[in-house]
């Protein structure tokens, strides 16, 4: 019972890692092409 505990938990937390490491490479990059754009406007 705790080893398959164990395995849903441990699935969980890494496809909880990937989305937020996803979102925040998104997000950096989401940052970037703003500033960027903010820059070329002017």
């Amino acid at each position: 019972m705790f080893s398959g505990n164990y395995n849903q938990i441990k699935n969980l937390f890494y496809k909880r890692f990937f989305v937020t490491r996803v979102s925040k490479n998104l997000y950096n990059k989401i940052n970037v092409y703003k500033i960027f754009y903010k820059t070329v406007q002017r």
